[in-house]
């Protein structure tokens, strides 16, 4: 039988060089408002309840590719770790859903009703 096997997940790590001290680096990724500009992954990054970044943080992300959440921040210690997990999926202003097999075995997007 032919196809895709979708339990197959390809890894993918890329690393660059960046002639600067640690601590402006972090500093920057670490500034939600500025995410977007380094993060292809992201279009919306917010703290909820403050406007800071810590342990236990609730967090609202609007992805690339339209998927909103909320999560929150499980590890946070600056200049070694930053961990967001989501919590809450809050909607799709779009996705890619799969016909199955013995369909087309095209993909197609759907885009809900808007509210």
């Amino acid at each position: 039988m032919g196809g895709y096997n979708l339990l197959t997940m390809t890894h993918i790590l890329e690393s660059i060089a960046i002639k600067a001290p640690p601590q402006p680096i972090w500093e920057y990724v670490q500034e939600y408002r500025r995410r977007a500009e380094w993060d292809v992954t992201t279009l919306r990054f917010e703290p909820l309840d403050t406007k800071r970044v810590d342990n236990d943080v609730r967090v609202f992300v609007r992805t690339a590719g339209g998927m909103e959440y909320e999560g929150v921040y499980i590890s946070y210690e600056p200049y070694k770790v930053s961990a967001v997990k989501m919590t809450r999926p809050i909607g799709m202003s779009r996705f890619v859903t799969w016909l199955g097999r013995g369909a087309t075995g095209r993909l197609r997007t759907v885009r809900p009703n808007s509210r």
